[in-house]
């Protein structure tokens, strides 16, 4: 009889990054072996809700906004029945300088958000329903 050594699985939480744009929205999607399977623009409510009804209930999805331009696609998320956390800029900057490269980008920028799990032990923070407000800074 051979002893066979166990190798730990990298399996992690699914991650679907969305970063929220002026012009245009874009989301990656990162398994739970760390494989790009979604990587695509969406900018209207169809092209949203199509990666959100392709998911596992277990996918956290990462927001990069969380007022005006990210609204959307908190709601749709929301709607889906999907787990939310938002990535504040300062921690996606962090992220991004481990990555080569330096061309700012809502596709590198997804990939970002969605990676960001993985980079950092710590949670991102939690997303804030639409009805609450943060308080002014300085106060």
């Amino acid at each position: 009889m051979e002893d066979t050594i166990m190798q730990p699985t990298a399996h992690r939480r699914p991650r679907l990054g969305m970063d929220a744009g002026k012009r245009s929205h874009w989301a990656c999607l990162v398994d739970g072996n760390g494989e790009i399977v979604v990587n695509r623009p969406v900018n209207t409510e169809a092209d949203l809700d199509a990666p959100f009804a392709d998911v596992s209930a277990d996918t956290l999805v990462v927001v990069d906004q969380v007022r005006s331009i990210g609204t959307l696609p908190i709601t749709r998320a929301r709607m889906a029945g999907l787990e939310l956390e938002y990535l504040t800029g300062a921690a996606a900057h962090e992220v991004s300088r481990l990555l080569v490269g330096d061309v700012k980008t809502g596709e590198r920028d997804a990939f970002v958000i969605a990676e960001r799990r993985s980079a950092y032990p710590m949670p991102c923070c939690p997303c804030p329903t639409t009805a609450s407000r943060s308080p002014p800074l300085g106060r």
